[in-house]
């Protein structure tokens, strides 16, 4: 079996009074053909650390350029397509909340990326097509609370 090696991010920010936001993707699922609610997460190139990985994809798929921390948070491994993913998750802290969003599809094979949107943690689980996803938030909250 084929292995992708992934980065993920769960991609926080903090709101008035200390609340935190989620960013999730809204991507169209062209096997699928529906939309799904989604985090940040692409394949890790060669050459590349998976914490390289994931700036760049936040970068190439919502147009954050800065990232106040980035720092290992879990990892997961899934089967799809025959293909077996082992992916590492990043939490990452966003304190610029002006900075202007700019969803990009460009690398993507295929998928679009129709938006990007913060929401709070029960929204964004609500949202989030994959339990492993889901399963993040929790953890990036858990986190938090322990710092």
């Amino acid at each position: 079996m084929k292995v992708s090696k992934d980065a993920q991010a769960v991609i926080i920010r903090r709101g008035i009074h200390n609340k935190l936001f989620f960013l999730v993707i809204k991507r169209f699922d062209k096997d699928k053909q529906e939309d799904h609610y989604r985090l940040v997460k692409g394949g890790v190139e060669e050459g590349e650390s998976s914490k390289e990985t994931i700036q760049r994809e936040v970068f190439e798929e919502v147009g954050i350029k800065k990232i106040d921390t980035v720092e290992f948070l879990s990892c997961y491994e899934y089967v799809g397509n025959d293909i077996k993913h082992e992916v590492d998750v990043f939490l990452l802290a966003v304190g610029n909340a002006d900075e202007k969003l700019s969803p990009g599809s460009s690398n993507e094979g295929g998928f679009i990326i129709k938006d990007a949107v913060w929401l709070n943690k029960e929204k964004a689980i609500n949202k989030l097509n994959f339990t492993d996803e889901k399963r993040m938030i929790e953890k990036a909250v858990s986190k938090l609370l322990t710092v």
